[in-house]
């Protein structure tokens, strides 16, 4: 009679856990992030459909309908992000921040909106806010600039001050 082998460390089966990362998506944030998504859609049509049924012919999801489009257009793009490479995003941190920049520059010479240079309106599609451009763009670029000095964070000087 043979004695019996030793089962080696990597040919046990590993536990799956139901909050685990898988496939890159961190679930617990996922659930929590569209936890919020639900609870700010709720909120905001509670909030604006009496004004919905007075100012837009009595449609009082006038504004939840435009709301959960961009949510699932904004959560589409997530998704997307999130599945890209970081060193693509990586590399992308100064154009998108000089594009950004344009932009912010831009919105100053285009005619203003109530007396406001905020919005640059493309004819189709609709309008937005560069600011929101800059938002994603200074996000990438501190990233990428903390990654590059990583060993320098640990002390205020040169890690914290310069991005403040």
């Amino acid at each position: 009679m043979a004695a019996a082998q030793p089962v080696p460390q990597n040919a046990k089966k590993k536990k799956r856990k139901f909050f685990s990362v898988a496939n890159g998506f961190d679930m617990p944030f996922l659930i929590i992030l569209m936890l919020i998504l639900a609870i700010g859609l709720v909120g905001m049509y509670s909030a604006s459909y009496v004004y919905a049924i007075y100012w837009y012919d009595g449609d009082s999801y006038y504004f939840i309908k435009r709301q959960l489009l961009f949510a699932a257009l904004g959560v589409g793009i997530m998704l997307l992000v999130s599945v890209v490479d970081y060193h693509v995003l990586h590399k992308l941190a100064i154009p998108v921040m000089i594009f950004s920049w344009a932009l912010l520059v831009l919105v100053l010479f285009l005619p203003s909106i109530q007396n406001v240079h905020r919005w640059i309106r493309i004819p189709g599609i609709g309008q937005f806010q560069p600011s929101e451009v800059a938002k994603f763009g200074l996000i990438l670029l501190f990233a990428h600039l903390i990654s590059l000095n990583h060993k320098k964070m640990q002390t205020f000087l040169r890690g914290f001050l310069p991005f403040i």
